[in-house]
């Protein structure tokens, strides 16, 4: 019977310690879940970080096409400008070698060319 007992008592201790480690088990996933719920709050907040970053890169793709066909249209502007100040030089030098009474008549076109130009620069740089 003492050996019984014995066999009895030692089953007794390997039970409590079972369930000593159990507690310590169960503490420990506690511990765990606990952090994978704040690791989970915390996704989800770079989630909608990213989200906002990802917001703000397409705003600034868009931006980049109004600025890419704003100097589209200041390329196109200044070629005919450009054409312009090829058709004002061509006539300046008609100019200069006309009679004096032309004179007269072809600066009052190129000043109004000129304030045509000047319009459109300042048009096109504002």
């Amino acid at each position: 019977l003492t050996e019984m007992d014995k066999r009895f008592d030692e089953v007794d201790q390997r039970l409590t310690e079972m369930d000593k480690r159990f507690d310590e088990v169960d503490q420990r996933l506690g511990k765990v879940e606990k952090r994978l719920d704040k690791m989970d709050k915390t996704f989800v907040q770079v989630e909608q970080r990213l989200d906002k970053v990802e917001q703000r890169l397409g705003n600034m793709d868009n931006r980049f096409d109004q600025v890419e066909q704003r100097l589209d249209t200041m390329d196109s502007r200044l070629d005919a400008l450009e054409m312009e100040v090829k058709q004002a030089n061509a006539s300046l030098s008609q100019i200069e070698q006309s009679q004096p009474s032309d004179i007269r008549s072809m600066l009052h076109i190129i000043s109004h060319k000129i304030d045509s130009l000047t319009k459109d620069i300042e048009f096109t740089y504002h």
